[in-house]
């Protein structure tokens, strides 16, 4: 007969929750002397998502055309739209018309951070 075995790893584990360092230790290096950290370009990086967010928001547009728009728009520092243009045709007006509309209703977007991307391109399909 076999001499039964331990399960898992309680001989290696039996340590590690106990303290390891040294009651003299001192800190290498903590804290940034006092001095203003730049902001973290996380807003900046999320901006993006917060548009198509809102453009997604903003439904289809409501025509019997098929095809797919690609519309090209830019976001002012204010927020609001700068321009916004036709980029590709969809082959149907009244799908590339509805497109920009769509586009130019989902704005004002948000102030955009500093350094955030503010030119856009999005594909908007037909029924």
């Amino acid at each position: 007969m076999k001499k039964s075995q331990p399960k898992g790893n309680a001989r290696q584990n039996t340590r590690a929750g106990e303290a390891s360092g040294k009651a003299t230790a001192k800190a290498r290096a903590s804290g940034n002397g006092g001095q203003k950290q730049a902001a973290g370009n996380a807003a900046a990086s999320n901006y993006p998502g917060v548009v198509m967010r809102r453009l997604s928001r903003a439904g289809k547009p409501r025509v019997n055309a098929r095809g797919t728009a690609v519309i090209a728009f830019s976001i002012a520092a204010s927020g609001g739209i700068a321009s916004v243009s036709l980029a590709r045709s969809s082959g149907s007006a009244t799908l590339d018309q509805a497109a920009v509309r769509l586009v130019r209703g989902a704005g004002p977007f948000p102030k955009p951070p500093q350094g955030a991307m503010r030119r856009f391109s999005i594909e908007i399909k037909g029924r």
